[in-house]
């Protein structure tokens, strides 16, 4: 009966001890036009990830639960090297780097259990249109 005491008590410490993070990475998309972001791999055979992100509104790009977290939260930016925007079939361009870490919006929320936010806002003054007619 002690050891299965000692057991219980030593299983309670473990998961006293242990943090976990739900995470969720989102675009708003403040602009009247619907908007196709393309993310591209680094790897040209590997298809890429188109996602729509319809005018005025938010879209989640990533959300998932860990556990183990990282002491400060996980990095906001995307892995991904490169993307393409297109606007009603046209080519368009961010003026703000979608893949530099301090262009996001960060919020971390708890102690052991954390939730983290990562905001990334495109609005008319940084999402250039380019129309070649």
């Amino acid at each position: 009966m002690r050891k299965v005491a000692l057991f219980l008590v030593f299983i309670s410490t473990l998961t006293a001890c242990q943090t976990e993070i739900y995470y969720t990475r989102s675009v708003v998309n403040d602009t009247d036009y619907d908007i196709d972001l393309i993310l591209m791999n680094s790897d040209p055979d590997q298809v890429a990830d188109t996602i729509r992100l319809d005018a005025n509104s938010t879209t989640i790009l990533r959300d998932f639960h860990q556990i183990d977290r990282p002491k400060e939260g996980l990095s906001c930016a995307p892995e991904r090297t490169r993307i393409e925007i297109q606007v009603a079939g046209f080519e368009a361009i961010l003026r703000t780097d979608f893949f530099n870490e301090d262009n996001w919006e960060k919020y971390l929320i708890g102690n052991r259990s954390m939730e983290q936010d990562c905001i990334f806002q495109i609005d008319n003054d940084n999402l250039l249109l380019y129309n070649p007619s």
